[in-house]
Order: structure tokens, then sequence, then C-alpha cells
């Protein structure tokens, strides 16, 4: 088993369940792809790497905690002036494992 330390960025998107109970597909859709296309720019610009989505989640790694942290700073700053998009971002630092493209251990 080989681990490295790496920053894992998770973002979620604040108030998703109601969205869905208030929406149709379309506008979920439409949603989802803005929260990527937004997060994709600010995080890959860093350093970030998309690892993978869950519904309205992405798990991103970063090599560097600064440049995750720098990037999450960029990213809220801009989304703290769009009404219409919500985030909540966590990071973590810590020995993982990549198995199948995807990370776990203890970050």
């Amino acid at each position: 088993m080989s681990t490295q330390t790496l920053t894992i960025l998770f973002t979620d998107l604040a108030n998703y369940t109601s969205a869905v109970r208030d929406s149709g597909r379309d506008e979920l859709h439409a949603l989802i792809r803005g929260h990527e296309e937004r997060v994709r720019s600010y995080l890959e610009k860093r350093g970030g790497q998309l690892v993978k989505n869950i519904g309205d989640s992405f798990l991103f790694v970063f090599t560097s905690a600064t440049d995750a942290l720098n990037a999450s700073i960029d990213l809220i700053d801009d989304l703290s002036k769009d009404e219409t998009m919500c985030l909540k971002v966590g990071i973590a630092t810590g020995d993982v494992e990549r198995i199948d493209n995807d990370y776990f251990g203890d970050a």
C-alpha cells in the first residue's frame, strides 16, 4: 500500500434538497452544470484535480494545502456576489491512497 499526503476539497450546494423539491429537472441540471463550471474554473486554476462528483457535490484533490485554501477563497469570494448559488466547502489534508481513480484515507 502506497500513500501520499494530499489535500481533499469537497464542494456542496447549500439548500440543494429544497431546490430539488421546488425545481424541475432541467433547472436542476442547469444548477449542477453551473456549479461544476464555476468550481472547476477556480480549483483547476490553482492545481486542483477533479476526482468525482456525487450528486451536487464535487471532490477535488490538491498536492498543496495552500493552493486548495486559496482556490476556495477565490471561489467563495466570487460566489458571494451571486445570490442564486450558495456553496459549502470542506478541506482536509492527510495521508491517502489512490484506488481506481478515487482516494481513501485519513484526509
